[in-house]
This record gives structure tokens, sequence and C-alpha cells, in this order.
């Protein structure tokens, strides 16, 4: 068992990618994390230029506002995921593609304060709901169509850092397109 702030989490609740981000929370806490998001990259993102925000740093590779969206999607996928599992416990869980779905979606278009007002509301509400999870339902799983077995407790720590993954990202993509002029 791995001892979290917010609960035990079962390592085999966790497919490597969401311990790895679990990991990148390095014992923060990852509802203040959660919540601060959009101001931290509100102020990351002040003042910079469209080109910046559109900057795309290799060909495979998203720009700023992709990035937002993708964080926007998160927010709404991972929202899904908490809510079937502490309601249907070992139940599955739908996976999707995010690769094929961020490129193709309406928000990648839009502006950069409406894309943050979307995750601030997002994170409200989810953070709001992950609060009020007791430890018994933290502790539920559901089994991921790709993934295998995630719990509650996986993903809260999973998702926080899963946003400090993509802090990281823009953060780079700033310093990329700054080299770049």
């Amino acid at each position: 068992m791995i001892e979290t702030s917010y609960g035990p989490v079962d390592p085999a609740h966790c497919h490597p990618y969401i311990r790895e981000e679990i990991d990148l929370l390095a014992g923060a806490d990852p509802f203040a994390t959660q919540r601060a998001l959009p101001d931290r990259l509100s102020a990351a993102l002040a003042g910079l230029p469209d080109e910046a925000i559109d900057f795309r740093p290799g060909p495979a590779e998203w720009t700023v506002r992709e990035v937002l969206a993708h964080l926007v999607h998160s927010e709404l996928v991972y929202g899904y995921r908490y809510r079937s599992i502490v309601a249907e416990p070992e139940a599955p869980i739908a996976g999707y593609d995010q690769e094929r779905w961020t490129p193709g979606t309406p928000e990648r278009r839009w502006d950069v304060a409406t894309l943050l007002d979307h995750l601030r509301a997002l994170k409200e509400v989810n953070v709001a709901f992950l609060e009020q999870t007791t430890h018994e339902e933290r502790a539920r799983w559901g089994l991921h169509s790709e993934r295998g077995k995630e719990s509650v407790a996986a993903l809260i720590g999973g998702i926080a850092g899963h946003d400090v993954m993509h802090e990281r990202q823009i953060a780079a993509n700033i310093a990329a397109w700054r080299v770049a002029q």
C-alpha cells in the first residue's frame, strides 16, 4: 500500500501511468494542487500573444491551447470515472482515446480565458466531490477498459500529478516559443 494524505492507495489499482502521475505529485496535497492549477496557469500565460499559445514545439506535440483543452477534457473524463466507481464499485469504466479526441474538438479553438474558466469550474466541482468521499469510497475501484483496475484514491493522486505534468509541458512550450523568437 502507498500511504498518502488522502488515504491508502493499492498499487494493484495503479496502471504504471497512474503511478507515474502519483509520483509527480511528490506528496503535495492533491486537492490544493488541483484547485490552484487554473490560477497558476493564468499567471504563466498572462500577456502571451496567440502566437505563443498556438506554437507547436514539434510535429507531434500539442500547443498550449491544445494542452488546456486536454485538461478540460480530462476533468470531464475523470469526473465521470470518480462518480462511476463510487456508484458502482468493481464495474467496468469506459476509456477513450485522448490522442484522437483532442485535436478534433471545438475546445482547441477556444480562447485561453474560456478554457481556464471551464477548467476552474470543473476542478471546483470534482475536488468538492472528492473531498467529501470517505476512505471506504476512495478504496473502491472500477475496471478501466484499457488500464485495468483503478481506484478513486489512485485517481485522486493521478489527476493531480497529471496536472503537474501538463503544467510543466506548458512551461516548456512557452520556453521553446521564446527560444524560437
